[in-house]
């Protein structure tokens, strides 16, 4: 009988691929960051563990094992993508991703990235399952609400935390525009700011959790429009690196299927369909990164670079790109923060103090808004009073004038009590001053030594 129409046979490669067994991890019994809808543990790798690129964590090789699942989790995507960054040079863009095997669950382990997440939840709110969800019913109503379950309860979002990035730190802007073109090759569908990792220190960008790409992520046909709903997908980046453009357009897209061909060792594999649709991604890219070169348009040529104006343009459509998407959305928890206790932004500067008030101005000009003359002060001497006694007139020495936080101080209890004209001052012998009562209760006098009037 001969072979069914519409079915192919996925060819394999003899090499073994990486493969991480339960005997290579110590997994972390207090589990790992719940990063998506399936539950993921957190492992330090041991000495006999096959090697994975992974970021320290507590001085020990951290990966995070998440179990397969055709709908949430596709292994065999996630291991590709790592197929893939190593095919166009990116090795270090996304997590090592790894199959592996842990009491008998099938699996994928990640490597972790250095950095924080741009975006991340805590669970400290504890939820009641509503009456009309039974009991077989709650893993579902867990999954939908996206709660976490400790001994058997259930909690929900208590914060949402934001880590702040300079987004105009060159290094970043190449980060993000790396990150989204290489995406648009694996037709990544879910880089929310989730799975975002940035180093403040070193400006690295890093993706995680890469499972949504290939036979679950962006068409060919789709690649060039931002995609809504529930995907985060968001074009072809308009500001491209030209040495990241140099390095995928010397590639040749008739290699890639062999990268993508499952290993012997692969639990799970991609179709032939799958393989096809991730060389037309490719060759998607490198026609409209062969456009840009012949525009003068990468960020590179003609003298450019990542600077304010790459940012400012990013900025004018955040819809299309992950810098400027990424941006606005730090910009808005940023405001946000300030009068709502559950958003958190960490490591946002503190603003700097306002300037200080010029000596010797109206306060009244400040209260009404506007601009405040820069008066000069002139050294001052004061006639200092005797031990006792008042002062005979014309007797006295010079003393040492006020210092600048006696001068602050005073100036504040000036404006406590009521907006008025700050004494001008001046040399010794011409000083003119208009009274007001200051926080005592005691009167100033003036040059004729009867109490003012004003």
């Amino acid at each position: 009988m001969g072979k069914n129409k519409g079915t192919t046979k996925t060819r394999t490669l003899t090499r073994r691929a990486t493969f991480v067994r339960g005997k290579h991890l110590a997994i972390d019994g207090t589990g790992g960051p719940a990063r998506t809808l399936n539950v993921v543990k957190r492992a330090a790798l041991n000495k006999d563990a096959p090697p994975i690129r992974a970021a320290q964590v507590g001085g020990k090789p951290t990966v995070f094992f998440k179990p397969h699942s055709d709908q949430n989790a596709a292994s065999q995507y996630a291991v590709a993508s790592t197929r893939l960054a190593r095919f166009l040079g990116m090795d270090n863009l996304i997590a090592h991703n790894a199959f592996a095997k842990v009491k008998s669950v099938l699996g994928a382990v990640s490597g972790a990235v250095p950095g924080s997440q741009l975006y991340s939840v805590e669970k400290k709110k504890e939820v009641h399952r509503p009456q009309e969800y039974s009991k077989p019913e709650t893993p579902n109503w867990v999954r939908d609400k996206q709660l976490d379950e400790r001994d058997g309860k259930f909690f929900g979002v208590s914060k949402k935390i934001y880590q702040w990035v300079d987004f105009k730190d060159p290094r970043v802007q190449k980060g993000m525009s790396d990150l989204q073109l290489f995406d648009a090759i694996s037709g990544q569908s879910d880089r929310h700011g989730g799975n975002i990792f940035v180093d403040p220190a070193t400006g690295e960008v890093s993706g995680i959790d890469d499972d949504k790409s290939f036979g679950k992520g962006i068409n060919a046909a789709d690649q060039a429009t931002p995609q809504t709903g529930f995907s985060f997908y968001r074009a072809l980046p308009a500001l491209v690196d030209e040495e990241t453009a140099k390095a995928i357009l010397k590639l040749d897209p008739t290699n890639l299927p062999e990268q993508l061909l499952p290993a012997e060792t692969d639990s799970k594999q991609l179709t032939e369909k799958e393989i096809e649709e991730a060389v037309r991604r490719f060759v998607g890219v490198q026609l409209y990164l062969r456009d840009l070169q012949k525009k003068g348009a990468l960020v590179g040529q003609n003298g450019t670079s990542w600077n304010q104006a790459t940012y400012d343009r990013a900025m004018a459509d955040p819809t299309t790109n992950y810098l400027g998407y990424q941006a606005e959305i730090l910009q808005n928890a940023l405001q946000q923060s300030a009068t709502d206790p559950m958003i958190v932004v960490v490591g946002a500067p503190q603003p700097p103090a306002p300037p200080p008030v010029p000596i010797g101005v109206d306060f009244a000009q400040i209260l009404q808004g506007q601009p405040v003359p820069q008066v000069h002060v002139p050294p001052i001497t004061i006639n200092q009073p005797p031990a006792t006694g008042l002062l005979p007139p014309g007797q006295g020495g010079p003393i040492t004038p006020p210092t600048q936080d006696a001068v602050q101080a005073a100036r504040a209890r000036w404006v406590a009590v009521r907006p008025r004209q700050l004494v001008q001052v001046v040399p010794q012998g011409q000083a003119t001053v208009h009274a007001d009562t200051d926080e005592s209760g005691t009167t100033a006098s003036d040059e004729d030594g009867t109490p003012s009037s004003d």
